[in-house]
């Protein structure tokens, strides 16, 4: 006989944050933070989230992680690393080559190819397999994945197989 025992959360664990959440209620949250919070920093090879500082000092007041993350676009992935690194130094995630935030950085995979001239399959997961080297490389410290599992499994290969150097991340 298995007994199943409800599991109740008493605070969330992750907030993910980002300028869709522009006022994120910290001072409300200071008696039960997250235990983390992951703020959008870039996306693509131009925009910065403008809330992001603002999200990592009001993590910080409730005492929560903090973590920075990048949202992936197509192509020109030196130009999103090199966007993404500057602007990690401007909210002092990153300083001389060495990542000083709670968890390191971040890489957040959701796009859907949509049409032909998207990368497909190996091609798209060598783009996101670069990134992660890149950065790796630019601040010691190997970066995190966000994505979803069935995202994960079904992009780069229709038959549910991710990429070989998944479980290294």
């Amino acid at each position: 006989v298995s007994v199943s025992v409800p599991m109740t959360l008493k605070r969330p664990m992750v907030w993910d944050t980002s300028h869709y959440e522009a006022d994120a209620f910290y001072e409300r949250s200071a008696s039960d933070p997250p235990i983390l919070v992951i703020t959008k920093l870039t996306e693509d090879d131009y925009f910065i989230d403008a809330t992001a500082g603002l999200h990592v000092e009001g993590a910080r007041s409730i005492g929560a992680k903090v973590g920075v993350y990048h949202f992936l676009r197509y192509n020109d992935i030196q130009g999103q690393v090199d966007h993404f690194l500057e602007n990690a130094e401007l909210v002092g995630a990153l300083q001389n080559g060495q990542w000083l935030f709670d968890v390191p950085p971040i890489l957040d995979v959701e796009i859907e190819p949509t049409n032909s001239s998207d990368p497909q399959g190996t091609s798209f997961a060598n783009q996101v397999k670069t990134w992660l080297d890149l950065v790796e490389a630019a601040t010691s410290s190997k970066p995190w994945i966000y994505t979803s599992a069935n995202y994960w499994k079904q992009t780069f290969d229709k038959n549910g197989n991710p990429p070989s150097w998944t479980s290294q991340y």
